[in-house]
């Protein structure tokens, strides 16, 4: 496969930190294939979600914005495999894209529908997993991973920006806003487990290489939420129901 120049300049790199013991390499490396999973699904999503905007008026940015997040996460997709192959020394094979049916919220109408699709995995999902790149890459040991981090935190933030600019579009009715407002706590819940769903991959030994532990994603996740997307929501206009 042809590779860009992020991909290139990556296989320049050094591995990481020497002293990393076999178990914690194919640890590591195991959670990098999984993320090349996951991008790939990501991007499928992506694709999914411009198929839903394609059925209702959409602004110009917004359709060219979520083209572009189909390309970028089946590159990242591919610049994970690249790195979990070099913590586990062997050839990773590339991920199957997996087939993708966007949820249903309710009897919500088709218009609806794809814009709680939207703040669901652009201006929720995206916009944290923009804060979650910023601290691996802050706390990143060595300069392969740094420099894949650099590449996925350059993406994501334009995947968050689509969400938010499809809120504040004039396509988006008043109604719609009031009813993402409403549907708020159901969408953070799900993104939410999401991001804080323990699995067997997860190893204390991934921090440091681009991964952080399930109880500081739960604390990431929440504040990123009373900082940046519930603040972010009332500036483009949805209203948000107080707390009891």
């Amino acid at each position: 496969m042809v590779m860009d120049g992020r991909e290139a300049h990556l296989a320049l790199l050094d591995d990481g930190p020497d002293g990393l013991s076999p178990h914690d390499r194919e640890a590591i490396g195991a959670i990098w294939a999984a993320r090349a999973e996951h991008e790939l699904g990501a991007g499928a999503v992506f694709e999914a979600i411009g198929v839903a905007l394609g059925e209702r008026r959409t602004a110009p940015e917004v359709r060219t914005l979520v083209a572009s997040a189909v390309q970028d996460e089946r590159r990242h997709s591919e610049l994970c495999r690249r790195l979990a192959a070099r913590y586990l020394s062997v050839e990773v094979p590339s991920p199957s894209s997996p087939a993708v049916t966007l949820p249903v919220f309710g009897d919500a109408p088709t218009e609806l529908n794809a814009t709680l699709n939207v703040v669901l995995n652009s201006c929720i999902s995206e916009t944290v997993a923009v804060e979650f790149l910023r601290v691996c890459r802050a706390e990143a040991r060595g300069p392969a991973v740094r420099d894949a981090l650099r590449s996925l935190l350059a993406d994501e933030m334009r995947h968050a920006r689509l969400g938010w600019a499809h809120l504040q579009s004039s396509e988006v009715s008043s109604s719609e806003r009031r009813e993402v407002g409403r549907a708020l706590p159901i969408l953070a819940r799900m993104a939410r487990a999401a991001w804080t769903t323990p699995t067997l991959l997860d190893t204390p030994a991934a921090t440091g290489h681009g991964w952080l532990d399930v109880a500081r994603l739960g604390s990431l996740f929440d504040e990123v939420m009373s900082d940046v997307v519930v603040p972010g929501l009332a500036h483009v206009g949805v209203e948000l129901r107080k707390s009891d």
